[in-house]
């Protein structure tokens, strides 16, 4: 398909009406040139029946467009200077500049240009449009992509594979898997063959939706030619290892074991996503020496697990209890550059409050900030709950104290943890501390759940100043108490 002269067409209105709406006009943030007597501006020579010179600014330009090389100020520049220019160039021009802009993910900035485009009275053609709908989805803004892939056809053209995978994609990710199953078979009707990113986009969005039977349907169509219109496309690895993972979050992991000896046997090496994948799902089914295996086998293949690898293994030794080999996995992860996050970190405290070794979980607490892992939430809440666990309440509600000076948000789990702590602890005024935790409670507009009203009420009906307790109690509680 051969591009278009860009002419300009009063009657182009297309169905995009965000972005039809906007005004002429870029908003301040937005780099804008004058329009007049600016001392860069291209002359009528410039542009001529045989292009553009290959050492002019605007070639040299539209040349790093193909690279991302560029910044949003050169591309408004440019666009300017384009625009005023007479003859004015080629639309191949345009798209190479806005395809710069999509390069560097300036997508905001894209819309407005396309939409000075529009406001000119410039017409798009199918690889605009292609440009302006895979951005769309990239923002999340799949309706209005759709809107733009109507024009393409409305205008006779055939959109390109990347085209239709981008606006599958989106559908994907909104969940929309009936519509992209539709695209999927409207593409190859209309003459556009899928390729092993369309089909590896589909089977994904088929595993996240829990239509795992319907992937496996389409990766059997690749593997067996089987597609209505006769389409050869293997599946490859990234192809492998989606189905694997899907296979493995639905409980499937003896399945997953197949494909995964499938894809061994017919000469595929598997990558981290495949490793990682079947240990995750074998972790999760207890099968804790399979997982072991596959992760020395990676070693073996020369495939360095990541980050997420290192953790599924954590996390499922720190639940067996196993601390030690979370420990040292930790020390390994460390060793081979991989830095742990707050799972990691987590996984590891969660072990050592779990086995009651709680100054290991408290010195490793205190080494994360200068790890760079800053605590959160769960880090204090995990501790917290160690901590009460072991009955020292006293060491809970300091760590509590410390959450609240360094703007962390108690949650319910918090203060529910709190509360049972000072129950099964034996201090003399762990009343005043419960009256005082309910306080702070509905001052971030929080409710004790049932498990903690009848907690507190069975606490302060053993303390002899029950009724004086009572009548400090906020007012949910009481009403709480009525109801039981």
């Amino acid at each position: 398909m051969h591009s278009k002269t860009l002419l300009p067409s009063a009657s182009f209105k297309p169905n995009l009406s965000p972005l039809c709406t906007l005004s002429s006009t870029i908003p301040s943030s937005i780099p804008q040139t004058s329009s007049t007597n600016h001392p860069n501006t291209v002359l009528p020579a410039a542009f001529n029946r045989k292009g553009i010179s290959f050492h002019h600014p605007l070639s040299l330009f539209l040349r790093n467009c193909k690279t991302g090389n560029i910044t949003a100020t050169q591309a408004f520049h440019f666009f300017d200077l384009m625009l005023r220019s007479y003859p004015i160039p080629p639309i191949s021009s345009f798209n190479c500049l806005l395809g710069g802009l999509a390069k560097i993910n300036h997508y905001s900035q894209l819309f407005s240009l396309y939409n000075k485009m529009r406001l000119a009275g410039l017409s798009p053609d199918l690889f605009t449009l292609s440009i302006l709908a895979n951005c769309l989805c990239n923002v999340n803004r799949v309706s209005e992509a759709l809107a733009a892939m109507a024009g393409i056809l409305r205008r006779g053209y055939i959109p390109n594979v990347v085209t239709y995978n981008t606006l599958i994609k989106g559908l994907c990710m909104e969940h929309r898997i009936s519509e992209a199953t539709r695209f999927f078979l409207r593409m190859q009707k209309l003459g556009c063959t899928p390729n092993v990113v369309t089909y590896g986009t589909l089977i994904k969005g088929l595993c996240r939706t829990g239509n795992i039977n319907m992937a496996l349907k389409l990766y059997q169509e690749m593997l067996n030619y089987a597609s209505h219109y006769g389409i050869n496309c293997k599946p490859d690895v990234i192809t492998y290892s989606i189905i694997i993972d899907g296979l493995c979050k639905v409980g499937r992991d003896d399945e997953a074991k197949e494909l995964f000896e499938k894809m061994k046997a017919q000469g595929m090496i598997p990558n981290v996503i495949s490793y990682s994948s079947l240990i995750h799902g074998l972790c999760c089914a207890g099968k804790w020496e399979e997982s072991k295996r596959l992760f020395d086998e990676m070693w073996d293949e020369g495939v360095q697990p990541d980050k997420v690898t290192f953790n599924v293994l954590i996390h499922t030794l720190s639940k067996e209890g196993k601390v030690s080999e979370a420990k040292k996995l930790l020390e390994v992860m460390i060793q081979r550059g991989i830095v742990p996050d707050l799972v990691t970190y987590n996984s590891v405290i969660h072990a050592f409050c779990k086995v009651g070794h709680l100054d290991s979980a408290r010195e490793l607490f205190l080494s994360m900030p200068s790890k760079g892992c800053k605590h959160d939430e769960i880090s204090y809440n995990i501790l917290i709950n160690g901590y009460c666990k072991t009955s020292k309440v006293e060491e809970a509600m300091n760590l509590y104290n410390e959450m609240l000076q360094v703007g962390k948000r108690p949650n319910a789990t918090t203060y529910g943890t709190l509360l049972t702590g000072l129950f099964q602890t034996g201090k003399s005024n762990k009343s005043d501390e419960v009256v005082k935790l309910l306080h702070k409670m509905i001052q971030r507009d929080m409710s004790p759940d049932a498990i903690s009203c009848n907690i507190v009420i069975d606490m302060l009906r053993k303390d002899e100043k029950y009724q004086e307790c009572l009548d400090l109690l906020p007012r949910f509680l009481v009403q709480e108490r009525r109801r039981l």
